[in-house]
């Protein structure tokens, strides 16, 4: 059976930011997770991030202020 690494909030596990998974309600995704060896993982949590953590994403702006440190 083939490994598939799947992100762990898409199999329903509530690691997100905000302390929540994300819902996939696709046939052939299910289809996919069905007939393959799952391994889930989050990064995230593996690199020691907390759940719920502060949104990494970058509002009102364009990033270069990121880009510059």
């Amino acid at each position: 059976m083939t490994k598939i690494l799947i992100g762990a909030c898409l199999m329903g596990c509530k690691v997100r930011y905000n302390a929540n998974n994300l819902s996939v309600n696709d046939a052939d995704f299910h289809k996919i997770i069905g007939l393959h060896d799952i391994i889930s993982f989050c990064p995230e949590v593996s690199a020691g991030m907390p759940t719920p953590r502060p949104p990494a994403e970058i509002t009102n702006d364009d990033g270069s202020g990121v880009l510059k440190g």
